[in-house]
């Protein structure tokens, strides 16, 4: 499996991964504090210089994971959209995509990485933490518990 920049022929079939993962697996409330806009759009939400919206894929054709790296101003980068398709987990493909976007980061000159979490996503906050990121803020909305969970890239 490798990895690359996405392409536009890649942006149906990348909908589709998202979208079938969170219909399956995301509470109503997690839908509302996730909108789709930058997914259905990819070559113009991630366009900036310093964005990547990166995509795992099993052969040439089959895309298994995804992950975006967008530009928060400041030296502050954002992870967004870590998504695996379930057939394809416990394979560290997550993990694979997260570490590219870091070294992206690093490359770009990022100070920090954040991640916006709910505390529902248990697994992908165990793979954050298992490879650097700490928590440094939570928010009560409604039922939904927010994390913000940061990476200093300037540490190694």
């Amino acid at each position: 499996m490798n990895i690359r920049s996405v392409k536009k022929k890649d942006s149906a079939q990348v909908i589709k991964l998202i979208q079938d993962v969170v219909n399956a697996e995301f509470a109503p409330q997690e839908k509302e504090a996730y909108p789709m806009d930058d997914v259905l759009d990819l070559p113009a939400s991630y366009q900036g210089r310093r964005d990547a919206f990166f995509v795992m894929s099993d052969g040439p054709q089959t895309i298994v994971g995804t992950c975006g790296v967008k530009n928060e101003g400041n030296g502050v980068g954002l992870i967004r959209r870590v998504f695996v398709r379930p057939s394809h987990r416990r394979e560290g493909v997550a993990e694979r995509l997260v570490r590219h976007s870091i070294q992206f980061a690093k490359n770009q000159g990022y100070r920090v990485l954040q991640v916006r979490t709910t505390s529902a996503m248990k697994a992908a906050i165990a793979l954050l933490y298992k490879v650097g990121f700490q928590e440094r803020a939570t928010l009560e909305v409604g039922r939904l518990k927010m994390l913000k969970l940061t990476y200093n890239c300037k540490e190694d």
